[in-house]
């Protein structure tokens, strides 16, 4: 089984900190994203990355979008029981 060459994690709270230390004994490269700083700026996502969000709901932002609308975008709140 090949890894994802990165973990990127809508939000850069408390999860995204504890994923990150948690993934550096697998080899994982965890990257938490600042998605409540407004910004242009276009991250240097790879087609084989995975994308998950540490929140339920985000402001729309250039980041926010970009992170969303990955193929490999992975948000289980739609599966959760409410």
């Amino acid at each position: 089984m090949t890894l994802p060459k990165n973990l990127w994690v809508l939000g850069d709270g408390q999860l995204g900190a504890m994923l990150s230390h948690a993934g550096q004994p697998l080899g994982i490269n965890v990257r938490p994203v600042d998605i409540m700083t407004p910004t242009d700026a276009q991250l240097p996502l790879l087609a084989d990355d995975i994308i998950t969000a540490e929140r339920e709901q985000w402001p729309e932002s250039q980041l926010s979008l970009q992170l969303s609308q990955h193929p490999h975008f992975i948000n289980a709140a739609p599966y959760l029981a409410v």
